[in-house]
């Protein structure tokens, strides 16, 4: 099951470029704190020069999490082939963790979906429930958070799924990931935190994503000073070009 849930996760990292030379670089990272997890992130390739970026976790972790997550990543496959609004994925994605939920076991789902447009210069998206991924704004030297309210996955009759926009610009950096990153605890029980996270991000702008990547990472494991893993890891980090 571990196996087949890490094939389920995009093998390398992910370089999208259109014929004006904008791009988008990304490079993820997902490691269960048991045999099978409930964090998933994928990458798709969309009409019209867009990118869709998604970051999922179900609650707890385990078998049954593992195996939403496996029903998770099918649905939105399916999904994108047909529709790949915001609205309607979201609104499929919810139908199909609801249906589990009622009959397997009780289990939610956070799920972040984001649209970037490579021609237009904008990001659109919607999250349930999931932590605000962050936005650093080069030209601004700031970090956003790309809020969007929505109810976990899995609620019967929730289908207001509105969608936020924004614009990037070159030089910006997405930053996606799970509570498993900033929950991460140390000896004295003190949690990494989300600031710790911001610094990180803010300080080593100038990395490849997959540097930036490693380094917070890294900053992650010293930090927890080997301690043993709580919750699944994952964190994505997404950088654009001209």
């Amino acid at each position: 099951a571990r196996e087949m849930q890490i094939n389920m996760l995009p093998a390398s990292d992910f370089c999208f470029e259109t014929d004006d030379s904008s791009c988008l670089n990304a490079s993820g990272y997902c490691y269960p704190a048991e045999e099978v997890g409930g964090d998933y992130y994928d990458y798709l390739c969309l009409p019209d020069n867009k990118v869709g970026l998604v970051i999922g976790d179900v609650m707890g972790h385990g078998f049954h999490t593992g195996l939403l997550v496996a029903m998770a990543k099918s649905c939105l496959q399916m999904q994108v082939k047909f529709d790949h609004s915001i609205p309607s994925v979201m609104s499929a994605m919810n139908d199909m963790v609801y249906g589990f939920v009622h009959s397997e076991t009780p289990l939610f789902m956070t799920f972040c979906y984001i649209i970037v447009d490579l021609l237009d210069h904008t990001v659109s998206f919607c999250n349930a429930g999931h932590s605000y991924p962050y936005h650093y704004r080069a030209g601004k030297g700031r970090i956003d958070m790309l809020e969007s309210d929505a109810c976990p996955l899995g609620m019967l009759g929730f289908q207001d799924y509105g969608v936020s926009q924004t614009k990037w610009d070159e030089g910006d950096i997405f930053a996606l990931y799970t509570d498993g990153i900033f929950e991460a605890e140390n000896e004295d029980g003190e949690q990494f935190g989300e600031e710790r996270l911001k610094h990180l991000v803010m300080g080593n702008v100038h990395l490849t994503p997959d540097q930036l990547k490693e380094a917070i990472l890294h900053e992650v494991d010293d930090f927890c000073l080997g301690t043993i893993q709580a919750d699944d890891v994952t964190l994505v980090i997404i950088k654009m070009g001209t």
